[in-house]
């Protein structure tokens, strides 16, 4: 199996070292953790040293002066342009940018070396196929397809360490083999993790490489035995694994299986051993149920549509965020809004949700599990004939995943809560909390004002049932709580009955008369 690989031109000394020694006194005198300018020296380096012919014992010597300070540029860069709303800003997105092509870079290196090799080394596949491992998750965290340039490199890769007998993994090692990286890379091709929040992408990709092991892939499979769990690898056509029920005609001899049913196996076990978290609390992040949940529809692909949508392009005013969601529909909905550019267009719209797109969104808005409300551009919330009336339409909901295309460019999927909406202000009951706190004395009359919070109240259907339901910010509420909502003149004693969600961004309650 041939491996892409860049073209090579005979050494330049003078434009950089070729030798070992050089290379490693010149990358002493950079900071790359500390200067931009010296990463971005590291990098050029690193290409230049790609391109040039050199001797396969000193190219690997090169290569080695280069490993560890990739390594920990690698993990500086990572820390910060992960879990970061999108688009990205454009530091971030430099830094994100500048990861992507030193680990193409890397594994550019490691490919020469195979090929320029009479024998090829073990390590320096398990290198290259790491290199686009990693590659492939840093395209997660960026919310981003897997592209198919980096698939095909995967299955020429393992096409190679095949034909050489190079797939055994290391017994007893805690590092991954060339087989553990491919699995991993085809894991994540297929495991749709765009729906997954940015708090819960890391979590859900160690998860992922921790079963890499209950993938077995295998050769020679009788077109009787395949099952909906199976998916099939063209190696020689290089593209992304497929369901094999799908597959038509006779099977090649280049195509490779594997089955998830373990992997979904893996996900119900770890799923019922997690203890549900109703209300949300402050501290490090844990793999949740809901997550595990999406990640086990999106690997069976149960996922099915339930209604029929329409294809539209419209422009539509967009509000991301609790905070500024209860702002935008609490304060002068009889105005008819200014004229503003934002770029939303509907896509598609259904009874259940809509697809958004922008070609040029502002940096740091879109996030999985985000509440965002949809509104006409040119109209107000409230019309003069409804000026009584304490609802708003306006259509409010969930971002439920997110892709995100070129610089700026976003595609999101929305699911609707709510078509009408009641913006309220809350103040939590003084005499409720001092009891939740255990306090002896009830409060006294200087001590009974307490800042307000902002907050929406919609219908909701939980199990076939519709209920009132309040959404408020996270982290401020439990359930028990007693709460005066107003607006207007109007006020109403209500009780937080069961969390229905909570998220981190927003928390959702039931309602009930207080």
């Amino acid at each position: 199996m041939q491996l892409t690989v860049p073209h090579r031109t005979v050494a330049d000394t003078g434009s950089f070292p070729v030798n070992p020694d050089g290379v490693a006194a010149w990358l002493k005198d950079l900071r790359p953790l500390e200067s931009e300018t010296d990463a971005r020296e590291v990098y050029r380096g690193l290409k230049h040293s790609n391109r040039l012919h050199n001797d396969v014992d000193q190219r690997r010597a090169v290569i080695s002066c280069f490993i560890p300070v990739l390594r920990e540029l690698h993990q500086h860069l990572s820390d910060l342009s992960h879990a970061q709303p999108l688009p990205l800003t454009r530091e971030f997105s430099r830094n994100a940018r500048m990861r992507d092509a030193l680990l193409r870079e890397e594994a550019f290196a490691f490919k020469i070396l195979l090929s320029d090799s009479k024998g090829p080394l073990a390590d320096d596949a398990r290198r290259a196929m790491q290199a686009l491992a990693r590659q492939a998750e840093s395209m997660a965290h960026a919310y981003r397809r897997v592209p198919d340039a980096l698939i095909q490199d995967a299955h020429q890769l393992y096409a190679l360490a095949e034909e050489h007998k190079l797939l055994s993994a290391r017994q007893g090692s805690e590092l991954l083999s060339l087989l553990d990286h491919y699995r991993f890379i085809m894991l994540v091709s297929v495991a749709d993790l765009t729906q997954q929040r940015v708090r819960q992408l890391q979590l859900v990709l160690d998860f992922l490489r921790s079963c890499v092991a209950d993938i077995h892939i295998e050769k020679d499979r009788d077109a009787t035995s395949l099952r909906y769990t199976d998916y099939a690898i063209n190696l020689h056509q290089g593209s992304r694994p497929e369901p094999a029920l799908s597959l038509l005609g006779d099977l090649p001899e280049q195509v490779r299986w594997f089955s998830i049913a373990p992997l979904l196996y893996r996900i119900d076990k770890y799923s019922s051993r997690i203890r549900p978290n109703p209300t949300g609390v402050l501290g490090s992040d844990v793999l949740e149920r809901q997550s595990l949940a999406r990640l086990h529809v999106a690997l069976s692909r149960t996922r099915h549509r339930r209604t029929t949508r329409r294809v539209m392009h419209e422009t539509r005013r967009v509000v991301f965020g609790h905070k500024e969601v209860c702002a935008h529909l609490l304060y002068r909905p009889e105005e008819t809004p200014a004229r503003e550019e934002s770029g939303w267009r509907a896509i598609n719209l259904s009874t259940q949700g809509m697809c958004l797109a922008n070609e040029q969104c502002r940096a740091g808005l879109v996030q999985v599990g985000e509440l965002i409300s949809v509104t006409e551009p040119d109209k107000p919330l409230r019309s003069p004939e409804d000026s009584e009336s304490s609802k708003i339409d306006a259509l409010l909901g969930v971002v439920r995943w997110v892709h995100a295309s070129g610089k700026e460019g976003i595609c999101m999927g929305v699911e609707f809560l709510a078509i009408s909406v009641m913006p309220v202000r809350v103040i939590r009951d003084e005499l409720s909390r001092h009891v939740r706190e255990g306090a002896a004395t009830a409060p006294s009359a200087e001590g009974r004002q307490e800042v307000g919070e902002n907050a929406l109240i919609i219908a909701c259907k939980v199990q076939r049932t519709v209920v009132q339901t309040i959404l408020v910010p996270s982290y401020l509420y439990q359930s028990g709580d007693r709460l005066t909502a107003s607006q207007g003149g109007r006020s109403r004693r209500v009780q937080l009955r069961k969390c229905l969600q909570a998220n981190g961004l927003f928390s959702q309650f039931s309602l009930a008369d207080g």
